[in-house]
């Protein structure tokens, strides 16, 4: 049986490669951070500002920190914020990896916020895979943390798959990703490694730098997917329309190993 694989140098330099032609893309993930910004702010500011006022009341007394920190968590305005936030962090999210997942796939020579344009049950599966893929590895990592730094590998490609398959399930997802990420998860670890030493150097450069790692990123992992998935896509076994995605065992894809 095939397996397929990538090198870890490899997709981060094609995400690099990506980030050359898409370089508004970087643009895209600010606008995408204010309006998160904004959405927090409406929901969850007085919260948060009684939450400031009364670290600062308590000091360095612990039993007050504790106690501050008690009833921002019972605070049910607090939480409703929290959670609405996180679904608009969601919702924006499988926007932003649509848009670079379709402009690859499609070799377009711009990025379009067409990509936003998904079925609404769409943008709910999406966010049902975040819950899911959020449970499973907050519990793997109560068992001795080792299981839910695997769940988080395992499960990574689920929402990239479910935004190119756009009719998939959630369970399908998880699934698919499961499948295609097997034998991956120390390449997979590898990635995320380096991508916090990228993001430290992108703090560095006046964290704008921050927004370009990022960018980078989105597309270094759509290079993972389209590998381990082997280039296939769009709502079916053989989708999309060729492009970047199409060839991704050719050309520009040195990153793919199979054996």
């Amino acid at each position: 049986m095939e397996k397929k694989t990538f090198s870890v140098f490899g997709v981060i330099g094609q995400g690099f490669r990506w980030f050359g032609q898409y370089w508004t893309y970087a643009f895209v993930l600010i606008a995408v951070a204010i309006v998160g910004s904004i959405v927090s702010n409406i929901f969850m500011a007085d919260a948060t500002n009684a939450f400031a006022a009364a670290l600062a009341r308590a000091g360095n007394n612990p039993d007050k920190v504790l106690a501050a920190v008690g009833r921002l968590c019972s605070n049910h305005g607090y939480t409703l914020g929290l959670l609405i936030s996180q679904i608009v962090n969601w919702v924006l999210t499988a926007g932003v990896i649509s848009m670079a997942l379709q402009a690859v796939k499609a070799g377009a020579a711009s990025l379009s916020f067409r990509a936003f344009n998904m079925p609404f049950m769409t943008y709910v599966r999406f966010v049902l895979v975040n819950i899911m893929y959020s449970i499973i590895v907050a519990v793997g990592l109560m068992f001795f943390i080792v299981p839910g730094i695997i769940f988080a590998c395992r499960f990574r490609m689920a929402c990239y798959y479910l935004l190119d398959n756009q009719d998939a399930g959630v369970m399908e997802s998880l699934g698919a990703s499961w499948k295609m990420t097997k034998g991956n998860v120390w390449n997979l670890i590898g990635v995320a490694i380096v991508t916090v030493f990228l993001m430290l150097i992108g703090f560095i450069c006046l964290i704008v730098g921050v927004y370009v790692i990022e960018a980078v990123m989105y597309f270094a992992y759509v290079a993972i997917y389209l590998s381990l998935n082997g280039g296939n896509g769009g709502n079916g076994e053989n989708g999309g329309n060729g492009g970047n995605g199409g060839n991704v065992g050719n050309g520009d894809a040195e990153y793919v190993k199979e054996y």
